[in-house]
């Protein structure tokens, strides 16, 4: 039966269970339990049913809005996996592959308890991956080597070919930040430690904004390697040229942050608005027949 007080229960004398009374602050009795039949309860297992059904169908309609950023993710990581070295790799695609198999299984019905105990190990993983090509990135903005005696071809190739690595560096960056975004927004779908979850999301999004502090390192850097540029073995013009080139590559970094530091802040600003709107009434139908939950769908 449902046992309704208002007031803490005491308990038996001799500790075994409850008595259904309530003390006042002065000693006396100020309540006695009520007591009622199992229809109440029942009608509360079936609202627990309903929650757990609304939640899942608010996720099926989150998870097969993102389908195609998902597929986008993945044809990243398959151009960028011969650039990345084999742990840094196995971390990002464990996580977006695991990721992914919890977006198909959703629509399905599945929100499995297992899912979030593996989020949190994973946001760790994945924030020591982000921090090392941060640090490579930077440690990377040294000065090319100079292998020439004589000339400057050495030289100017050894730049271009700094600045090509670096921009596998960010696409790299970009990739790990979209899959430690897609990881915070399955966070999302549980209706637990909400608060974290939208502060984890934003310092996502801060971090995404702290790749644009990239550009300005290599417009650092290059308007000092330029002027490395100099030999009397060279010609005026063959100089030049080996200058342009090098400024072209550079600028095709730079364009190449600004496009990851968009894309990213446009699919994290997306997974923020979606996570946020689990915060505000959802309208559904929901069919109950005898206490059982039925068909359930988004009005």
């Amino acid at each position: 039966m449902e046992v309704s007080i208002a007031g803490e229960m005491m308990k038996a004398a001799d500790g075994n269970g409850w008595r259904a009374m309530a003390r006042g602050t002065d000693g006396k009795f100020v309540e006695h339990g009520r007591l009622y039949g199992t229809e109440g309860l029942k009608k509360a297992v079936s609202a627990a049913a309903v929650w757990q059904v609304a939640s899942i169908v608010v996720a099926q309609k989150h998870m097969a809005d993102i389908a195609e950023k998902l597929q986008e993710i993945s044809e990243g990581i398959e151009r960028t996996n011969r650039f990345l070295d084999s742990e840094r790799l196995a971390k990002i695609k464990g996580t977006y592959d695991y990721l992914r198999k919890v977006a198909l299984s959703i629509p399905g019905g599945d929100l499995p308890e297992s899912v979030w105990d593996v989020l949190e190990p994973s946001e760790k993983a994945l924030s020591e991956v982000q921090e090392h090509l941060r640090l490579e990135f930077a440690s990377s903005l040294r000065e090319a080597t100079d292998p020439d005696t004589f000339g400057t071809e050495g030289l100017s190739k050894n730049i271009q070919k700094k600045y090509e690595q670096l921009q596998h560096l960010v696409v790299a960056m970009e990739l790990c930040l979209e899959t430690r975004l897609l990881a915070c927004f399955v966070r999302s779908l549980y209706p637990r430690e909400q608060g974290l979850t939208r502060s984890r999301l934003g310092n996502l999004l801060d971090e995404v904004q702290q790749l644009q502090s990239l550009k300005s390192d290599v417009s650092r850097d290059w308007s000092v390697e330029v002027k490395r540029i100099v030999s009397k073995w060279n010609s005026a013009s063959t100089l030049l040229d080996r200058r342009k080139m090098v400024e072209q590559t550079a600028i095709a970094l730079e364009h190449s942050i600004e496009a990851s530091v968009a894309k990213t802040v446009l699919w994290g600003s997306s997974l923020q608005k979606k996570a946020l709107q689990g915060n505000h009434p959802t309208r559904l139908l929901v069919e109950v027949v005898d206490g059982e939950v039925g068909q359930v769908r988004l009005a």
